[in-house]
């Protein structure tokens, strides 16, 4: 056996290490005072430039929070208007029910009533009674065409909500004009529906709600199936029909209330809010309002950029003065400093920085740089050390690898000749005893009695026996030695085999045998055979005290691991000797009982260690027992 162990081959490259931090620094030319003064400008500009930049995006994020801010207060206060409308056609609606024409069906007297309101409320297109059966009986303008409006949307949703709605876009069939109505069904004291009435708006008085509109905002009031009503800034030829910017209707189809950002047909790009006029349900109708960012911002942004002009000149001043501090006070050390650096950076440990002394930052600079060469230079040495110590210990590592390979290889080839020595001097003896036990029954069976031949012939079974032992702790030993020969194994072929086996030993026996088809591991086709084998075999030897007896062979995914296992509804076994199972020459039941040599779930177990999984037994007596494994 070989065995190889890692070897520690951690290289140390000495100046790189140490120094190399410096080379940047080393390495830049300091071709004059103007270049260096322009680096340390550059390095105030940075910070500077940051926070000019964050100064903007604050602000400019400030600004956009209050522009949308006052963008949903605007649809808001909309959609107040546009609901006070419809509170207004209510409120008519429920004095006019409670009249005496609508409750004692004074239909004549509905219909000057009817008339009047339209005079006092110009606002309404039209007015319209209808009775329990949705037969017309009052309205203004009359007309003789309409006779029932039983059947049509606003009467069946009316008489079945039993409270106020308001339609979606609808031509009124009173003045054949695009009208949005607010529909009450009206009931008399014992609950009974007595009439259905309702007022019209045309879209007009929607529209002259949502003015006076800034000029940056668009304002669309839809209903549910994404009919424009009213539009700011108009456009009466859209009235009546499905809206264009199919995204935004999309959107406010989805939910009730939110955003969207929209492409109009115009190409500019408007972020939408949108809430219902009814939250309540009462009706489908919604108003969204829109606006450009670009447009909605740029005041705002004009304002930013005046306050940004004056930190950049405020920042310009700075700079200049920064440039004659730094032309004066810098240059030397920083030559120094260079000098110092390259000296270090080229191999040379004892490099310092040596300028007079200062009490500004040069000088804790000085001080900072001459700790970290002399820190450097120890650090080297130590590290020197430390890979001498390392190539010294990878030399004994290795003779100890050497050393252990040895042993390992003299072991294996005492351990073969030990299995020799078993197989041939074990055998030996047992076969005479076997042999003269045999010759004593076949010369001297006349003269012995019953007595003396049941003992012969109980030596005759022991030693066979301690035969069969011999063999399967052989073949339990060789089982840690053997190459494995890993591949795909087909599972369910191997069971089959294995079964077919079982019932030519045993063809009267009555045994049900399930076996999951294309169960497939990657292992070693002949271990795992021999796993199959112990296992099916035990579960045939546990059931032949019933008559009717089951063995199952599958498999089952548990938590992303495949597991296998081989069932059956034999003997079983009480779980708190299940620790026994897997020892060699451990019985749960005794010889008499169930006849073996307690070899074979030890050799099943060996295998399925060697192939990295594990094997484990659930039981119950008289109730079976369900053997477990997986591979690695």
């Amino acid at each position: 056996m070989e065995v190889r162990a890692p070897i520690i081959c951690t290289t140390f490259s000495t100046m790189d290490h140490g120094v190399g931090m410096l080379r940047p620094l080393a390495g830049f030319r300091l071709t004059g005072l103007r270049a260096r003064l322009l680096g340390i400008v550059l390095l105030a500009v940075v910070p500077l430039t940051f926070a000019l930049v964050t100064y903007a995006g604050v602000q400019n994020g400030a600004e956009q929070d209050r522009a949308r801010a006052s963008v949903r207060d605007t649809l808001a206060n909309n959609v107040r208007l546009e609901q006070d409308l419809i509170a207004q056609g209510r409120a008519t609606l429920e004095a006019f029910g409670v009249t005496y024409a609508i409750q004692a069906h004074r239909w004549d007297l509905a219909q000057g009533n009817a008339d009047r309101l339209r005079v006092s409320h110009p606002e309404y297109s039209s007015v319209l009674v209808a009775d329990a059966s949705g037969t017309v009986r009052a309205s203004s303008p009359a007309t003789s065409a309409l006779v029932s409006i039983a059947g049509q949307d606003v009467f069946e949703r009316a008489v079945s909500s039993h409270r106020l709605l308001v339609s979606g876009y609808r031509v009124d069939p009173l003045t054949g004009r695009g009208s949005i109505a607010v529909v009450l069904p009206v009931y008399d004291a014992s609950s009974a529906l007595v009439a259905v009435e309702y007022v019209a708006f045309e879209p007009a008085e929607f529209a002259a709600r949502l003015k006076p509109a800034a000029s940056a905002l668009t304002k669309v009031l839809v209903d549910g199936d994404g009919i424009l009503v009213a539009r700011d800034p108009a456009r009466p030829a859209s009235v009546g029909k499905a809206m264009e910017d199919a995204t935004l209707i999309r959107a406010m189809q989805r939910t009730a209330e939110g955003s969207a950002t929209v492409i109009g047909l115009d190409g500019v790009t408007r972020d939408y809010y949108f809430a219902p006029v009814f939250p309540n349900g009462q009706g489908s109708l919604r108003l969204a309002v829109g606006f450009s960012p670009d447009d909605l911002l740029s005041a705002g942004r004009r304002s930013l950029g005046i306050t940004l002009a004056g930190f950049i000149a405020i920042g310009f001043g700075a700079l200049v003065i920064a440039w004659l501090v730094g032309t004066f006070s810098i240059y030397r050390p920083a030559v120094e400093l260079k000098d110092a650096a390259q000296r270090l950076a080229r191999g040379d440990l004892t490099a310092r920085a040596s300028f007079r002394e200062r009490q500004d930052e040069f000088g804790v600079l000085r001080d900072e740089f001459n700790t970290m060469a002399e820190s450097i230079h120890t650090h080297v040495t130590e590290l020197e050390q430390t890979r001498e110590d390392l190539r010294r210990l990878n030399v004994e590592l290795e003779q100890r690898v050497l050393r252990r390979t040895a042993e390992l290889e003299a072991a294996n080839k005492e351990l073969e000749a030990f299995s020799y020595s078993v197989s041939h001097d074990l055998r030996s003896p047992l076969r005479a005893i076997d042999g003269f036990s045999l010759a004593l029954l076949e010369d001297y069976g006349d003269v012995l009695d019953d007595q003396g031949k049941a003992d012969l012939t109980r030596v005759r079974e022991n030693a066979n026996r301690m035969a069969e032992l011999i063999d399967s702790l052989l073949k339990l030993s060789r089982l840690s030695r053997q190459e494995l020969n890993v591949t795909d194994v087909d599972l369910s072929a191997i069971a089959n085999d294995v079964a077919k086996s079982l019932r030519e030993l045993e063809p009267d026996r009555y045994v049900t045998v399930g076996i999951a088809p294309e169960v497939h591991a990657k292992g070693d086709p002949a271990l795992l055979r021999i796993v199959l084998e112990n296992l099916m075999s035990n579960s045939w030897k546990f059931t032949s005290k019933h008559p009717r007896a089951k063995i199952e062979f599958g498999s089952a995914d548990v938590d992303g691991q495949t597991r296998y296992f081989v069932r059956d509804d034999g003997a079983g076994f009480d779980m708190a000797y299940s620790s026994k199972l897997f020892g060699a020459f451990q019985r749960v039941h005794g010889q008499a009982e169930f006849p073996g040599i307690g070899i074979g779930l030890a050799t099943t177990a060996r295998i399925i260690r060697r192939h990295g999984g594990r094997i484990w037994a659930e039981g119950e007596p008289e109730k079976g027992a369900t053997f477990w494994f997986v591979l690695s």
